[in-house]
C-alpha cells in the first residue's frame, strides 16, 4: 500500500554508541537524526519529539524539501536533559507537512547513549603533563556553536601545565590533538609518558583522569555548572549549585541586586515538593539543602523573588 505522507526516521547518529558514529559522540546537545521520504508527496516539513527516556522531551519542526526516497540529516536544536550517565534516547516523528504521518510504524527510533561529563561549578583546572615531544600536542575548548573559547599556550617537554578554565555555564567540547597520532603515552615509541586530567578548582582534587594512549585525538564533551536542559528567564541571575550530583548537602549561591525576598523550592519530577524555604537577602545569598534522606533521582530546584525566577536540575545519587 502506498502512502502520500510518510516520513521514516531511519537512524540516530547522535547520541549513539554505534561504532560507525563514534566521531559524533558523545554529545551535550543537538541530536543528529536521519529522515527519509517514503511517501509519494514531497515533504516540506517534519515535526519531531525527542529526549532521553524518562526525561522531558523537546520538540522541533524541520523545514526543507524531500522528494520520494530522498533522505536528509536533521540536527535537532538545544541541549538534552540526560538524567543519567547512560541510557536510551528516543526520537519520534509527530507530524508531516503540518498534518499526520499516514504510516506511524517507522516514526520512532531508539539509540543508546553515554552522557557528557558534568563539571560542577563554573571553574575547573586542566592538568596537562607533556612527554618528550610537546610540539605534537595542543588542546582547545569549543562552545556549543563551535566557537573556540580556550586553548593551550606554548608547551615545553616533560613539564606540567595547569590552566584554570572559567567559562559561563553551558555545553562545551574539549579536544586534545596529537599530530603524530600516538597520544601522550604509547608503548611502541620513545616519546615518554604524558598525562591529561581534570581537577576541581576549589579543592585541587582530580575528578577525571584520561588514558594517555588515545592516538590522534581525545574528545571530551562536557557541561559546566551541572547538567543542562532547563531554560531560565533571561533576566534571572546565575544560580550556582555544588556538588551536583550530590548524596549529601548541596550548596546554592545566587547574586541578588538589592534587597529581595526569596522563595526556594525543591520538587521531584512528579511535582512533589520535598523542600521549601523563604528567606530575605541582599547581594550574594548562600544556603544549603540536606539531600541525604531524599530518594535517588532527578529534582528541580526553583529560586524565585519579585524580580526573577530560575530553575535548575539537581541529581541525588
Amino acid at each position: 500500500m502506498a502512502f502520500r505522507a510518510d516520513a521514516a526516521l531511519e537512524d540516530i547518529k547522535a547520541p549513539s554508541k554505534k561504532y560507525q558514529y563514534r566521531r559524533f559522540n558523545p554529545i551535550c546537545g543537538r541530536p543528529l537524526v536521519v529522515v527519509r521520504n517514503n511517501g509519494s508527496n514531497e515533504i516540506t516539513s517534519v515535526s519531531f519529539s525527542y529526549g532521553a527516556e524518562g526525561m522531558p522531551r523537546s520538540t522541533y519542526t524541520w523545514n526543507g524539501n524531500l522528494s520520494f526516497n530522498e533522505s536528509a540529516e536533521v540536527e535537532l536544536p538545544g541541549t538534552v536533559e540526560w538524567g543519567a550517565e547512560a541510557g536510551t534516547f528516543v526520537a519520534e516523528i509527530t507530524g508531516v507537512n503540518g498534518g499526520a504521518d499516514e504510516y506511524a510504524l517507522n516514526n520512532v527510533h531508539y539509540s543508546q547513549f553515554e552522557a557528557p561529563l558534568v563539571i560542577p561549578g563554573d571553574r575547573f583546572v586542566i592538568d596537562f603533563g607533556t612527554n618528550a615531544f610537546p610540539q605534537e600536542n595542543y588542546w582547545k575548548i569549543f562552545d556549543i556553536n563551535g566557537s573556540e573559547v580556550a586553548a593551550s599556550g606554548a608547551l615545553t617537554a616533560n613539564s606540567n601545565f595547569r590552566d584554570t578554565i572559567d567559562l559561563p555555564w553551558g555545553c562545551y567540547t574539549f579536544i586534545l590533538e596529537d599530530t603524530d597520532k600516538d597520544g601522550l603515552s604509547f608503548w611502541a615509541n620513545d616519546d615518554g609518558n604524558g598525562y591529561i586530567r581534570f581537577r576541581r578548582a576549589d579543592a585541587n582534587s582530580i575528578f577525571k583522569n584520561y588514558n594517555g594512549d588515545f592516538g590522534t585525538r581525545l574528545v571530551v564533551p562536557f557541561t559546566l555548572g551541572g547538567a543542562l536542559g532547563i531554560e531560565n528567564t533571561s533576566e534571572s541571575p546565575a544560580l550556582l549549585l555544588y556538588p551536583n550530583p550530590t548524596g549529601d548537602l548541596i550548596h546554592l549561591q545566587v547574586n541578588l541586586k538589592g534587597k529581595q525576598n526569596l522563595s526556594i523550592q525543591l520538587s521531584d519530577i512528579q511535582g512533589n515538593v520535598v523542600y521549601s524555604k523563604r528567606d530575605q537577602s541582599t547581594g550574594l545569598y548562600k544556603s544549603q539543602i540536606d539531600c541525604s534522606n531524599f530518594a535517588k533521582g532527578i529534582y528541580l530546584l526553583q529560586v524565585e523573588s519579585e524580580n526573577f525566577r530560575t530553575v535548575e536540575k539537581v541529581v541525588v545519587k
